[in-house]
């Protein structure tokens, strides 16, 4: 959730996918890996499961970030609750 810089009470909802993939014979979950996977190796993904526009780090600190590694463009800042998981259709 981004709120608006000018400290009015509004808010943006932003979504972002987070993929995963588990390691064969392990519990362990990775940022997607295989070769054919291209973009979605990014971990975080838009709706359409591309590299979101707002991100500001490299493919390897994004699929091991453990929470969105984007910032938002100008006029937008991150409040001071951070970033929260919504339940589907709450953005809406």
């Amino acid at each position: 959730r981004a709120a608006a810089a000018a400290g009015l009470a509004s808010a943006t909802v932003v979504e972002l996918w987070e993929l995963q993939r588990r390691v064969v014979f392990t519990d362990d979950w990775l940022a997607p890996f295989m070769p054919h996977d291209g973009d979605r190796r990014w971990r975080w993904l838009d709706s359409g499961y591309q590299r979101h526009p707002w991100m500001s780090s490299s493919q390897d600190t994004c699929a091991s970030s453990n929470t969105p590694p984007i910032s938002p463009p100008k006029g937008l800042v991150l409040d001071s609750a951070g970033w929260e998981v919504l339940p589907p259709g709450a953005g809406q």
